[in-house]
């Protein structure tokens, strides 16, 4: 498969809305701490999710993460164009009958539209969150490794350089961090794969985007990433409101329910 960059459409996070903060609920135990190499990809597919002619990135990433989420679980859950477009649709006001409102979108309203709403998959089965939280230490890596391990994705946003198209499409990791960070510029990407602790690796977070998997080093990720975060899918959530990892997320479901 010929790997090509598609469009851009992250916009920056809002903060004048409110949203939940993932530290704010684990400040006496903090989560728990992951193996040296956490994969959340392996034998996963990657769709492009219509990202190569719309800027709907944030929803083909929520698409990703659920896609990996599930997988992990042990059914991938796959997704049509059309349901990731009529998300996008519903989130930023994109018309996909006269391409107008093309302009990206927020990644706290594709999280709260999965709360309230969810999409369905090839399958027939809905998928939703049950919560959701912003990750206020949003570049902080090893916490990354953490949410990835405990909840199965990362849901970001990138201020991603056009250098970065090039080196995508010729298949070579992110590592250049001569550029500086666009800010009309966001894309959205989920971490699938993290080996921050395992020091012989120096290309060690894989990405996923544009139906591939981008590997990066810790210096891009920290220079670019602009927002990170966590998804609680509710197929990681018992009855008791704790998820697989032994978590109590009853207040962190209460209010993102809230919002």
């Amino acid at each position: 498969m010929i790997r090509k960059h598609g469009k851009r459409g992250a916009l920056p996070r809002n903060f004048s809305k409110a949203a939940p903060t993932l530290e704010n609920y684990f400040k006496v135990e903090p989560l728990p701490r992951p193996t040296p190499i956490v994969d959340r990809l392996t034998g996963v597919t990657v769709p492009m999710y219509a990202n190569d002619r719309l800027g709907d990135c944030t929803c083909a990433g929520a698409g990703h993460g659920i896609g990996c989420m599930s997988a992990f679980l042990g059914t991938e859950a796959l997704f049509t164009d059309t349901e990731i477009i009529k998300m996008y649709s519903a989130v930023s006001g994109y018309d996909p009958a006269t391409g107008a409102n093309d302009n990206g979108a927020e990644l706290a309203d594709v999280c709260k539209y999965l709360v309230t709403t969810g999409i369905t998959d090839t399958n027939g089965k809905l998928h939703k969150l049950a919560a959701w939280a912003e990750i206020e230490q949003f570049n902080n890596l090893t916490l990354l490794e953490s949410v990835l391990y405990n909840f199965g994705t990362v849901y970001c946003a990138f201020q991603l350089p056009d250098d970065a198209l090039d080196v995508f499409d010729a298949g070579q990791p992110w590592t250049n961090i001569s550029q500086a960070p666009d800010p009309n510029e966001g894309h959205c990407m989920v971490i699938q794969y993290s080996a921050i602790q395992d020091k012989a690796i120096w290309n060690d977070e894989t990405l996923v985007t544009w139906a591939a998997g981008q590997k990066a080093n810790r210096a891009w990720m920290r220079k670019y990433l602009c927002e990170s975060i966590v998804m609680v899918s509710e197929d990681y959530v018992n009855a008791n409101g704790t998820n697989i990892s032994g978590l109590n997320l009853q207040q962190m479901i209460t209010d993102a329910q809230g919002l």
